[in-house]
């Protein structure tokens, strides 16, 4: 005896697109002979149900996007208040050390200003680039210097980075200068933010009398000859958000904020 096959219900699926369901989302299985029983209303509803979820699950971000999102916009929140906060140290410290000394600074905490035409007496006797002492073994005056002027140091870190940077500062001018260091926009020779002698006083003083100190800003900067060390203070990282400081900038408001601590 002949058994005839019997013609099995074909399914009919509501697929996503790729043709593949994703996993614990609604399956619509529907064979020829549910739909026959099945209300017309009904075959539409969960028609329905089922491009609602599709649609759902096209336009909802995944948890893991969110939550990198919220991480980043944090990340940049953090880094703006950081770099306010730095403009505010710097910004203040200006204001109070118009017109002083910052070689007396440096080694007293004290705002000191000299008479006109004084010389402070802790630039006697030493390199006026990078602070060695010409009596020593390898002492040297400003032509024989290895280091670079922080204006080259300057020009050459920020060279590439569409900074706009005063080379006699190291401060943000032009229209990287959001915070006003240049009101007037004068900058190199004709620049008045009474900053280039500091950033030089400090950085040069550190790396001469305070290595301990710099090395715990900057691990490791302590070891740097000379040369190697005025490069560095010149190089402005391309990543480091709002404002463009160069690394001389970062030292001296870690400086000024180790100072204020101590009085």
């Amino acid at each position: 005896m002949t058994i005839k096959a019997q013609k099995l219900p074909r399914l009919l699926q509501f697929k996503y697109p790729g043709g593949q369901n994703k996993p614990g989302a609604l399956r619509c299985l529907l064979t020829r002979a549910n739909m026959q029983v099945m209300e017309p209303q009904n075959i539409r509803k969960v028609a329905r149900i089922a491009e609602e979820r599709r649609v759902q699950g096209q336009s909802a971000p995944s948890s893991s996007k969110t939550i990198a999102n919220t991480l980043d916009s944090t990340h940049a929140q953090g880094e703006a208040a950081k770099v306010e906060s730095q403009y505010q140290i710097l910004a203040d410290f200006i204001v109070k050390a118009k017109g002083t000394c910052p070689e007396c600074y440096c080694r007293r905490g004290d705002f000191i200003k000299h008479f006109s035409g004084e010389r402070c007496r802790e630039k006697h006797g030493k390199c006026l680039r990078c602070r060695l002492d010409q009596n020593g073994p390898d002492g040297h005056g400003v032509k024989s210097c290895p280091a670079l002027s922080l204006s080259s140091s300057v020009g050459a870190g920020t060279r590439g980075r569409s900074f706009q940077v005063c080379y006699r500062c190291a401060l943000p001018s032009g229209k990287q200068d959001r915070f006003g260091f240049h009101p007037e926009n004068k900058v190199m020779n004709q620049c008045d933010s009474n900053f280039d002698g500091i950033a030089k006083a400090v950085g040069w003083y550190l790396y001469r009398e305070e290595p301990a100190v710099l090395g715990s800003i900057f691990p490791g900067i302590e070891d740097l000859s000379a040369k190697e060390y005025s490069i560095w203070m010149g190089v402005t990282d391309a990543t480091h958000g709002p404002a463009p400081w160069p690394n001389i900038i970062k030292l001296v408001v870690a400086f000024i904020e180790n100072r204020s601590r101590e009085t």
